[in-house]
């Protein structure tokens, strides 16, 4: 078992929902469930995703990722959607989750209901972030409704008691004017921000067009007062980074998402600086997976590839190259350790919210637990269970899943859930809106 103080064999005790205890493996506890030798590890969570636009993959194709494609693309899509559309969207999205070992996420999108009631149709636990804008975008009409909504929905004790809690999830500094910073600012104290920051061109130039960077509109709100999950930062310079505070703001990094709509964020730099990170896949529409531990991969050793630019010089200076290499390697090495990679999809995206205690298997925790076969040719021979756990092709080897203390499919069949007659059924509601929303918007 995977618990704070490293792979060591031990019993759990669920009640109900959370852990209740973690016992020695000899304990006798009644009806338990013997493991073996499989390796039980929290499940993972997605810091920063917009489950219903798995609906948007590969709408646009390659050449939408030249320019802005938030705004010349997936916004005037969403203009067109229902509630209903997004619960159907959110829950094939969240069933990909589940399948892949994830028992959280952090979700940011319209129509908050939908998005709260799809994940409790589903079992996965999450961090609803209702997207709020009043300067721009879908949802720039519909603000004082989802404002509302994130009030009423912080307050439902049936949902935090399934491990679906709230958040404040301002869009971006550029579609959030002044008025309604002050209004969602207002809300309970224990609400922490979710918020894209500084994550496009457009965003950065139209603060400097008030006279200020991303990092100074949050401050000039009064948001840096807040604990804060900052996602994707790309433009954020030094001076601003040493505006926040790493005690209350998380980076939320999503390294392959960024990759294809923009670069990644200078990851080692937050981190030499003491932040936290959390990551996320973002949406289906820019990244094609749900599965948040093969962005680990890129994140602990993708730095690396920008020594390729040096090899193309002329003429080639091999020591140039190896000693650009060893300096790159240097400087982002800390990110390449498998227990700080774990740690950006379990404990720190786990203990971000007061209501949502997940990423560690220990008492008052919720019970989302992942088992794997160390066994399985994908992770063997697993020495190092945490370095396989990151490195490895998990899913491969994911026995079983329990989310929010309930199996997900069966025990030793994860994809037994598929089989269930109302996840078909949903399925289908899924492919059929689809179908409709493209027609809608005048797509093939």
């Amino acid at each position: 078992m995977l618990l704070p103080g490293g792979v060591q064999p031990a019993t759990l005790v669920l009640d109900g929902a959370r852990i209740a205890s973690v016992q020695p493996a000899d304990s006798d506890v009644a009806g338990a469930l013997d493991l073996g030798e499989l390796l039980v590890a929290p499940a993972w969570i997605n810091a920063h995703t917009h489950l219903p636009m798995s609906s948007l993959r590969s709408i646009g194709g390659a050449s939408a990722r030249g320019g802005n494609v938030v705004e010349d693309l997936w916004f005037a899509i969403e203009a067109q959607l229902s509630a209903d559309d997004v619960r159907a969207f959110t829950r094939v999205g969240a069933l990909e989750c589940l399948l892949a070992g994830t028992g959280a996420v952090f979700e940011h999108y319209y129509f908050a209901d939908a998005l709260v009631e799809a994940l409790l149709d589903v079992g996965l636990c999450g961090v609803v972030a209702p997207t709020l804008q009043d300067l721009g975008g879908p949802g720039a009409e519909a603000w004082p409704e989802q404002l509302a909504a994130t009030a009423r929905l912080h307050g439902d004790t049936n949902a935090s008691e399934r491990g679906v809690v709230m958040a404040l999830g301002p869009h971006a500094t550029d579609t959030v004017s002044d008025d309604l910073w002050r209004e969602l600012l207002a809300l309970p104290g224990t609400l922490p921000l979710h918020v894209h920051v500084a994550q496009s061109p457009e965003e950065v130039a139209r603060g400097a067009a008030r006279g200020r960077t991303p990092v100074e509109r949050l401050e000039a709100a009064g948001a840096l007062e807040r604990a804060m999950l900052a996602v994707h930062a790309l433009y954020v310079s030094d001076a601003d980074r040493a505006r926040l505070d790493p005690a209350r703001h998380v980076l939320g990094h999503c390294p392959w998402s960024q990759t294809q709509f923009a670069f990644p964020a200078p990851v080692a730099r937050w981190a030499a600086d003491g932040f936290r990170v959390a990551v996320g896949t973002d949406a289906g529409a820019c990244n094609d997976s749900m599965n948040v531990q093969q962005e680990l991969r890129p994140l602990g050793c993708g730095g690396l590839y920008g020594v390729t630019d040096r090899v193309a010089s002329a003429p080639l200076d091999v020591a140039a190259v190896a000693a650009d290499r060893r300096s790159t390697w240097e400087a982002q090495q800390a990110l390449a350790d498998p227990a700080w990679l774990l740690d950006t999809v379990t404990t720190v995206p786990g203990g971000f919210h007061p209501g949502l205690p997940v990423g560690r298997l220990e008492p008052g925790a919720f019970a989302n637990l992942a088992v794997y076969d160390l066994d399985h040719p994908a992770m063997w021979p697993a020495l190092d269970p945490v370095r396989a756990l990151v490195y490895g092709d998990a899913t491969s080897a994911l026995h079983s899943v329990v989310v929010a203390g309930r199996v997900v499919g069966e025990v030793g069949r994860p994809r037994a859930l598929l089989e269930q007659d109302d996840v078909r059924a949903w399925i289908r509601e899924a492919s059929e809106r689809l179908r409709h929303l493209r027609h809608r918007v005048g797509l093939s």
